[in-house]
């Protein structure tokens, strides 16, 4: 028993890190994994929104994911800021037209100002970020 114990911690760890494929939301950010999640969080209010489409399956999905929580975190108040699972909203991916992930969405005002398909390194997406939250 007391070599499982490194393990054991090891293993907590990972698990509470996101790193086997259960997706981690961070202060900032909030998931939406279903239709009426989605709906309820889009209309909660005015603020703008990123949704950051994933898939737990998706590789460069869980390579943009740190990104997507750095830039959440420098830009909480600006935005609200959600991960949405592609898996579980086919009709709200259908309506906004999202085909490849991972695929972020900048709405303002209830509507698409602007648009990252694929895999962007963080300083691309942090230029996205500034063109569309900047006070």
């Amino acid at each position: 028993m007391n070599l499982l114990k490194p393990w054991i911690g090891l293993f907590v760890c990972m698990v509470c890190l996101g790193a086997l494929g259960a997706s981690s939301v961070v202060a900032g950010t909030s998931s939406i994994d279903t239709e009426a999640e989605f709906a309820s969080a889009v209309n909660s209010n005015s603020q703008p929104k990123v949704l950051l489409f994933t898939a737990d399956w998706c590789t460069y999905c869980h390579k943009i994911k740190p990104s997507f929580d750095t830039l959440a975190n420098d830009y909480d108040g600006n935005a609200d800021f959600y991960v949405v699972n592609f898996d579980g909203v086919e009709q709200t991916r259908n309506s906004y037209d999202v085909k490849y992930i991972p695929t972020m969405i900048f709405i303002q005002d209830g509507k698409e100002v602007d648009r990252v398909v694929g895999y962007a390194k963080e300083s691309t997406l942090r230029t996205v970020f500034e063109r569309n939250l900047s006070e």
